[in-house]
């Protein structure tokens, strides 16, 4: 799997991360389950972990930032 494919599937796990919290913090405020959230979290913690596993120097917490710019970059620059 080349370089870019790797970060613009980091970045949709990050995004589904980033959308399931508001999903999962609604649901337990309203006190119902919150099936969508649930699917959205595991399908991002498990694409971030399986490319995290591919490389790890790469995509380590700290180089999220970097790797998040880069997916924004390449859609921009495909505009």
């Amino acid at each position: 799997m080349d370089m870019m494919t790797s970060d613009i599937l980091y970045g949709i796990g990050v995004l589904l991360v980033v959308l399931a919290i508001p999903a999962l913090v609604t649901a337990y405020a309203e006190h119902r389950t919150a099936v969508w959230g649930m699917i959205m979290a595991v399908l991002g913690l498990a694409m971030i972990g399986w490319i995290y596993s591919t490389d790890r120097a790469v995509y380590a917490a700290l180089q999220m930032p970097h790797v998040v710019f880069r997916v924004i970059g390449y859609a921009l620059d495909a505009l």
